[in-house]
């Protein structure tokens, strides 16, 4: 393309296009839904997931622990002040650990998939203080659904007084992170889906 004609608006959706494979950006944190984070021109926008995708992940609910998560998810959402009534931030940090092919990620995705229609699910690594500040700011309560934690530290030091309640914005309808943890013990075949090994810790 050597150039085109047409009106700001629709130039600039082309150029979203071009560059990042969306006409819109949705910059602004959603009330609902399951969504993802990217990056273009060093600002981080929303996009959201496949219906495929959500399907797909629908169908991890039968996990082992799946219960169990969802039972801790919906008393910390449905008891908020309890966790905020000190001043607490209202953060609920979520840790899975365990081999690969546990449903580590998956457990949480299916999660989302069940309750898209009520709270906003967030894929985010880099930018998932930034996800939080903005939950804080506009005062909704958001999930989070991060991937390996040492990775996030690693890269900034500053992550640890975020999480550890120094830094992290204060979010009175709450929200919840989870993050995971691989450990391996031993080789593990990729065709192993040992889900009876998962185990949960909370930060």
């Amino acid at each position: 393309m050597e150039y085109a004609v047409g009106t700001t608006k629709s130039m600039s959706m082309l150029h979203n296009l071009c560059e990042a494979g969306r006409a819109k950006l949705n910059r602004s944190l959603p009330r609902k839904g399951i969504w993802k984070i990217g990056c273009y021109d060093g600002v981080y926008y929303h996009g959201k997931a496949r219906k495929e995708e959500i399907e797909n992940a629908l169908r991890f609910s039968v996990h082992p622990k799946f219960n169990e998560l969802e039972n801790d998810f919906n008393q910390f959402f449905s008891d908020i002040d309890f966790y905020t009534r000190y001043g607490q931030s209202g953060m609920r940090k979520v840790l899975f650990t365990g081999p690969p092919g546990t449903g580590k990620t998956t457990i949480a995705k299916a999660l989302g998939a069940k309750y898209q229609d009520k709270y906003v699910f967030v894929y985010a690594d880099d930018y998932f203080k930034d996800v939080c500040y903005a939950a804080a700011q506009k005062k909704i309560p958001v999930i989070i659904i991060a991937e390996e934690v040492d990775e996030l530290y690693r890269a900034d030091a500053g992550t640890l007084s975020f999480l550890d309640g120094a830094d992290t914005p204060r979010n009175l309808p709450g929200h919840m992170l989870f993050f995971q943890r691989t450990i391996l013990t031993g080789l593990i075949r990729a065709s192993e889906n040992a889900l009876a090994e998962l185990t949960e810790s909370y930060l």
